[in-house]
């Protein structure tokens, strides 16, 4: 008989047990996922397989500067003044509740298409597509405040960077031009500029914008000031000196790792 009554007992403590821990345990679990509150409202605009049409308004690119360009927009020396690039989008990252730092920002990758022949131009572009939803956010875990020679835009419409300065080497008095502005609407990237102007000669002068019906594929060329023979070695000097301070401002602006204030 007793062996009988513990034998009915015992299923019904083991259903007791589990009703007490869970008791215990899930006013825990809904604590600790209500406390993961996120401190941004970023959200991507654009979904994986859309794709954004841009037209290469301008191209004036010295052959000596080619190789340098290339380095962080290669698809430029493969696309012709006027011709339209298909950005497609193939992969958001994640976006992660909180965000601490510029490295934890969300990721894009986009394959770049040349329209006219479908040959795939380049693939892992990640400067089309940036999250939306909360700027002043990208502003504060990007860093840019305090950059010198670095503007925001970020009025109703866009929001993006202008990086700018003058040096010199040697009699030439050299000044640069790297603007980046994106679509608040949805994040992808509307007009970027980049231009080197050597004593009032462009060396450097590419415009790649957002093509919308109607738009102009071609801008108008720009009056140049004089025209320069340039060596090998002054070509070399100024777009190392380009591309270090380049290379400074992109470390400040997407890999510095400055704790967001909580």
């Amino acid at each position: 008989m007793l062996k009988a009554r513990v034998r009915w007992y015992l299923p019904q403590m083991r259903t007791l047990t589990v009703a007490v821990v869970l008791i215990m345990v899930l006013p825990a679990l809904i604590v600790s996922v209500g406390s993961a509150q996120s401190n941004h409202n970023l959200r991507w605009g654009k979904d994986v397989g859309d794709e954004i049409t841009y037209v290469l308004q301008r191209k004036v690119l010295d052959p000596s500067f080619a190789q340098y360009f290339a380095d962080y927009a290669p698809f430029i020396t493969r696309v012709s003044e006027g011709q339209k690039v298909i950005a497609k989008v193939t992969y958001l990252s994640p976006i992660p509740t909180t965000i601490n730092a510029s490295i934890e920002m969300p990721r894009s990758n986009c394959t770049l298409i040349r329209e006219n022949d479908s040959e795939t131009l380049t693939e892992g572009f990640s400067m089309v597509v940036i999250p939306t939803g909360d700027w002043n956010f990208t502003t504060e875990v990007g860093n840019y405040t305090g950059v010198e020679g670095l503007t925001l835009v970020n009025d109703e419409n866009e929001w993006g960077t202008v990086m700018e300065g003058t040096f010199q080497v040697l009699i030439f008095t050299v000044m640069f031009h790297w603007e980046m502005r994106y679509e608040k609407v949805n994040g992808t990237l509307n007009y970027m500029r980049v231009n080197v102007d050597m004593s009032g000669n462009d060396i450097i002068d590419v415009v790649f914008a957002q093509w919308h019906p109607g738009m102009d594929t071609v801008l108008p060329g720009e009056l140049q000031l004089l025209t320069i023979v340039l060596g090998s070695a002054v070509g070399v000097a100024v777009v190392v000196v380009c591309y270090i301070i380049w290379r400074r401002h992109r470390r400040a602006s997407f890999e510095a790792q400055t704790p967001v204030s909580q």
